[in-house]
């Protein structure tokens, strides 16, 4: 029937073509997904990095307070963050005249945002709701680099 209006072989090449471009977009689709679940995992280790560095700052800010609120009067406190020659910031923190009501050494936690700056791009193109979510989470970041004691 096919064969009175076309020939075989277009027949064939039309079958051909559709078969090819099923596979190429089953192909794009795996593709996307992996590139997803890859971007997924490689910003996820990053924000588990900078969970880390955003808890270690709030219990530095949690020894302070717990250290003040001991006396009802005023106690001194000297704080000073230094940063070496290498970049990293050393928080020096001596509550009372003498250090008698603490002192706290520690290195200030860093944040990054490498990760995120490079493959942002690709996670907006990728899954809109992830790209709002990741962003909305590095803005309250970026607040928190600013806070020096």
């Amino acid at each position: 029937m096919i064969s009175e209006y076309l020939p075989i072989t277009v027949v064939v090449t039309l079958i051909l073509f559709c078969t090819r471009e099923i596979l190429d977009l089953t192909k794009r689709y795996r593709d996307k997904k992996r590139m997803l679940a890859t971007l997924k995992i490689v910003v996820s280790e990053e924000l588990k990095d900078n969970y880390h560095a955003l808890d270690a700052l709030y219990s530095v800010l949690t020894q302070v307070d717990k250290l003040l609120k001991i006396g009802e009067k005023r106690i001194p406190v000297w704080k000073n963050i230094k940063t070496d020659r290498y970049g990293n910031d050393m928080a020096h923190i001596v509550i009372g005249e003498n250090g008698e009501y603490g002192v706290l050494h520690m290195a200030f936690p860093k944040f990054s945002t490498k990760r995120y700056e490079s493959y942002i791009k690709d996670i907006a193109s990728l899954d809109l709701q992830l790209y709002e979510a990741i962003t909305k989470f590095y803005k309250e970041l970026r607040y928190c680099e600013k806070i020096r004691l």
